[in-house]
């Protein structure tokens, strides 16, 4: 993830060439590192066996996969390397073998573990020494918008540099149904909220449409409150908090003059025109 950022500056020619010769090389590096974890038969990356983490040894979230595809174009574009396209393509392919249908306007959603996770293992496949086994889940658990994020920004960056449209109109709908007629948005890429709103005692971002969902803006008309709502991230996680409105509840929110000094200034509103406040903020 900080990679992809650090790639695109120097493709975009805002690094100088010692330092973007050195970004390269790390990122480099970084492929070969990985290299021993991609299940060349299932074409996914998977956590090294024998760390001290509970899916050792098993497949990485999707989400994963696409951060690195994401770092992986941005590499390929400089260096012009094969291997990196093909790896790409696999990614890719891998991803889109993912996408179900939400049956909401076509829309496009993919679970947050790959399909061999769902499947389950047993010791007898000796894929994990933290987590020897585990039962085939019947209802795999579909992504969070703010995951998916890293996978919309891979797409986004897939099409852009492989010309592949395929996908832009479906994830279009998936993210106009986050919010049509609800005052929260949703938890989950099909639709429904999080079973619970709170984290340790503190706001769940999970459901917020995060960064890579941005990518999407210019593709479609129907996402002209897009951009807004990426804004008002904080004022977002305090409406997914709530389990009931009271309209007369009074919010002291805190607002930050980013493009200036950084003066901090406080606004009184209530919940009633909080969501409102979010699309068109001041």
């Amino acid at each position: 993830m900080i990679l992809t950022p650090a790639l695109e500056a120097a493709n975009l020619g805002a690094l100088d060439q010692e330092f973007k010769d050195r970004i390269f090389d790390v990122a480099e590096k970084a492929f070969e590192f990985y290299e021993p974890y991609f299940d060349k038969n299932s074409k996914i990356y998977r956590f090294p066996k024998g760390i001290p983490f509970w899916a050792d040894g098993l497949w990485m979230p999707l989400n994963f996969q696409s951060s690195f595809g994401a770092m992986l174009i941005e590499l390929y574009k400089y260096r012009n390397n094969e291997k990196y396209k093909n790896r790409i393509d696999e990614i890719y392919n891998k991803l889109s073998s993912e996408f179900l249908s939400a049956d909401k306007n076509d829309s496009i959603i993919w679970n947050y573990w790959p399909k061999e996770y769902f499947e389950g293992w047993s010791e007898a496949d000796d894929l994990s020494e933290n987590t020897p086994s585990m039962a085939k889940e019947i209802t795999p658990k579909v992504e969070d918008v703010s995951h998916a994020s890293l996978s919309v920004l891979f797409l986004m960056k897939y099409k852009e540099y492989f010309s592949e449209t395929s996908f832009i109109e479906g994830l279009g709908h998936t993210f106009e149904a986050l919010t049509a007629g609800k005052n929260k948005f949703s938890g989950y890429m099909d639709g429904s909220l999080l079973e619970g709103h709170k984290l340790l005692g503190h706001t769940n971002y999970y459901n917020l449409p995060s960064f890579g969902w941005i990518y999407l803006y210019p593709e479609s008309g129907i996402l002209d409150s897009l951009y807004p709502i990426w804004r008002t991230t904080i004022p977002a996680g305090y409406l997914n908090s709530l389990t009931s409105f009271n309209t007369n509840q009074v919010l002291q929110i805190e607002a930050i003059n980013y493009s200036g000094r950084g003066d901090r200034r406080t606004r009184q509103i209530t919940t009633e025109n909080l969501f409102e406040i979010m699309r068109d903020p001041k």
